[in-house]
């Protein structure tokens, strides 16, 4: 199994909803078990061209241990973004999205 640390944050709606059922959803990943969760943290949003909106992130980190493949593991993410209302601009850039954003890391 690999180590997989996987980012989320909200910067709309009920951003505490949307980042407890992230990480419901990432608890419930095939062929992975859930190491831990990180507290959530605000942060302003970085104008950056990616039109982020004005208001404040809130972010967490999960970390899981999986063997689902990276692309496999991508495509999930992209669900759960869908599946809790993301809305991608350009389909597989960073974002921006309109209610949750998840990102993943190895470790």
């Amino acid at each position: 199994m690999e180590t997989v640390f996987i980012g989320f944050g909200s910067n709309v709606g009920d951003r505490v909803d949307l980042c407890d059922r992230a990480v419901t959803l990432l608890s419930l990943l095939p062929h992975s078990q859930l190491m831990g969760v990180s507290l959530l943290y605000e942060t302003e949003p970085v104008n950056d061209g990616c039109n982020p909106g004005n208001g404040w992130f809130l972010n967490g980190v999960v970390q899981i241990e999986t063997d689902v493949t990276p692309k496999s593991l991508l495509s999930v993410l992209r669900e759960i973004e869908r599946s809790l209302g993301a809305i991608r601009i350009i389909d597989q850039a960073p974002g921006p999205s309109t209610s949750i954003s998840c990102s993943m890391a190895s470790g």
